[in-house]
């Protein structure tokens, strides 16, 4: 995969159409049905998303359910001759090679891939916008396009049974917001940081969904940030649907549940900590 990006153009950032719940597919350019690049406008007023020249692969970070995380770098036009390298982290998949049904339990289908990449670009569009960059890592947004392989990654699709030179790739780009946090070092400020930033993402209409230090990361430029929101979910009161009954006391449970086990971790032993 670290190959790819510099053999292929990447179209975006997505925004998805109101009535969309799932990626689009991106076609071949040797599909009868092929029409062109896809058309992906530009999010106006997105302090993150400039002129966007060149994204590297650098270092795998870890390989998930749904993504592949590398380390990268992103080349930034700053004006039309001036260019600078900002360090980003960078998650890719190819949402069309998950099965259509699923080999084996937990497994994803192909389109519960594309719902999961949709609905994690959609938590960072339509909700995280004004915590990114302080509570959350700044967004690049979400890129999609068809990418072609080098003769070693041909010849491994070809034994996979694909072929045909080129792939289906979406990107994700995020800010590096640095290294985890070691909890048994977290000053009181940053526990109180930590409490607060669960507190806006819960304002926000968000729930984490997997509150664990190992998504508390140390800024380079200070302070903490929250990251990895594939496993998060929209409080049923900020879904934008008509709001049930009972839809308020199960935001407020949500809510609580989770900042018990933020607080789990932070007090460990001092039960009275954070009163």
């Amino acid at each position: 995969m670290h190959g790819l990006l510099q053999d292929g153009s990447l179209h975006g950032p997505f925004v998805a159409h109101p009535s969309e719940s799932s990626l689009p597919h991106i076609i071949s350019p040797s599909d009868p049905s092929w029409h062109g690049a896809p058309a992906l406008p530009k999010r106006k007023g997105d302090k993150y998303i400039q002129g966007l020249r060149k994204l590297y692969l650098d270092e795998a970070l870890s390989h998930g359910q749904v993504w592949d995380a590398f380390k990268g770098r992103l080349q930034v036009y700053q004006s039309k001759n001036l260019i600078f390298e900002e360090p980003v982290i960078v998650k890719t998949t190819d949402p069309s090679r998950f099965p259509p049904k699923p080999h084996m339990p937990g497994m994803f289908t192909e389109t519960e891939a594309r719902r999961a990449i949709f609905h994690e670009s959609k938590i960072y569009t339509d909700f995280l916008g004004n915590l990114q960059g302080s509570v959350v890592p700044g967004s690049y947004g979400l890129w999609g396009g068809r990418l072609k392989f080098d003769a070693d990654d041909d010849d491994e699709e070809e034994e996979e049974g694909g072929g045909g030179g080129d792939c289906e790739v979406w990107v994700m780009i995020l800010e590096n917001c640095g290294m985890p946090v070691d909890v048994a070092r977290l000053s009181e400020s940053d526990k109180k940081q930590i409490l607060s930033h669960y507190t806006a993402l819960h304002d926000s209409g968000i729930l984490h969904g997997d509150p664990d230090p190992r998504h508390w990361r140390y800024h380079p430029d200070g302070g903490i940030r929250i990251i990895d929101f594939d496993s998060a979910t929209v409080l049923p009161t900020h879904t934008g649907k008509v709001r049930m009954k009972g839809d308020g006391r199960k935001a407020r449970m949500m809510v609580e549940d989770e900042m018990d086990l933020v607080k789990h971790v932070l007090i460990g032993d001092d039960e009275h900590w954070y009163v």
